[in-house]
């Protein structure tokens, strides 16, 4: 069987995230504001208005969120602006909104937006929608190809199973221009931002680090198997001196009374193997003070006892559990976290053949040794 690993290739996330003090170049514009400030603090946006044509204004004062405003072409904002307003320290509002405008971008195939922060809008929620803008600005792509979303296919094809007009799972990306990665994300500089530069470092961080599980977790079974997480995990401990790595293989699982993982994955091409990853970012201690463990199911038919229809085509998400371990061990690597940290995750690929085990067998786990 032909398999390709593509563990060189591009994530499909492709933004830069850069802070400067430098605007002139501002042609799409996302600025936060607190609840009430264009009508209480006028003065902080009026450079903000006077950008806007008149025939919009009146929406801007009524702060009606996610329009898209036209600029004249000699102003700082040339082209677009999306304005949005959230409540004071309401930080899942800011989540939500700051998602919702950068959706709106990612349907005009931008090279670069700026984002914009008015003088009163608290840190925290800063913070927030930085996290937020750089996980919004993200689709998964393979070899030039979307993905479309599965979910709403199934709902639609449940609805029409007749249907001749059935939509492919993967469409040319040059086809469509519902979505668009944006390539770079400036956050404009201020005070507030330059005294806790290393605060939105580390929210950008873990932006970057939920979409390298999504990234993984969204690789289909023929891409991504037992031998392309591993491939994952080893690229982490050779990637630091700091960490090392025990993997766990086929038979020598049942030498080390593992038999529920093997059985799980006994009939897969692929053989299913625990990988354990071990960082001692605090070498003067021996003792472990943090572990993390996941369930790394490449694809989970559900055995003999086969998932029915509706539930079977998206069991490539099982192995999400591993994929966020993974992700999480690699965050505290690339900081230097100091603490001694263990990553152990099971994989397997639930598949069958004669040897598969059957819903009836008794197999011992690990823990009945003890």
């Amino acid at each position: 069987m032909f398999k390709t690993h593509l563990f060189s290739r591009k994530f499909s996330q492709l933004a830069k995230i850069i802070f400067t003090k430098q605007a002139a170049d501002a042609k799409n514009v996302i600025y936060f504001a607190t609840e009430g400030e264009m009508k209480t603090k006028a003065n902080e946006v009026t450079n903000l208005i006077n950008f806007v044509q008149p025939v919009v204004q009146k929406d801007v004062e009524k702060n009606k969120f996610a329009l898209v405003y036209s600029f004249p072409n000699n102003s700082i904002f040339s082209e677009r602006l999306i304005y949005t307003e959230v409540p004071k320290n309401d930080l899942e509002k800011t989540r939500a909104m700051a998602a919702k405008a950068m959706r709106t971008f990612n349907t005009f195939n931008l090279d670069n937006l700026h984002v914009l922060f008015s003088k009163d809008f608290p840190l925290a929620n800063r913070k927030i929608a930085v996290n937020s803008l750089i996980q919004a600005n993200y689709e998964y792509k393979i070899s030039g190809k979307k993905i479309s979303n599965e979910k709403n296919e199934k709902e639609n094809n449940s609805k029409n199973l007749n249907s001749k007009n059935k939509k492919e799972k993967l469409s040319d990306e040059s086809t469509t221009n519902e979505f668009s990665v944006v390539k770079e994300i400036k956050i404009l500089n201020d005070d507030l931002i330059t005294n806790n530069m290393q605060d939105f470092k580390i929210y950008a961080s873990m932006a970057n680090a939920a979409l390298f599980t999504r990234e993984l977790a969204n690789m289909r079974p023929n891409y991504s198997d037992c031998d392309y997480l591993e491939e994952v995990a080893k690229s982490i401990a050779i990637a630091n001196s700091k960490v090392k790595i025990e993997v766990i293989k086929g038979g020598d699982l049942v030498k080390n009374k593992l038999n529920l993982l093997y059985a799980v994955g006994k009939s897969a091409e692929s053989q299913p193997r625990m990988v354990i990853l071990h960082y001692q970012g605090k070498p003067s201690e021996k003792s472990i003070s943090h572990a993390i463990v996941g369930k790394g199911l490449t694809f989970d038919t559900g055995g003999l006892n086969l998932k029915p229809t509706n539930s079977i085509e998206d069991m490539y998400l099982d192995k999400h559990g591993a994929c966020n371990a993974l992700s999480s061990f690699k965050y505290a690597v690339d900081w230097n976290l100091p603490i001694n940290l263990v990553c152990a995750i099971g994989l397997a690929d639930n598949s069958i053949d004669g040897n598969s085990y059957k819903p009836s067998d008794i197999i011992t786990s690990h823990k009945v040794f003890f």
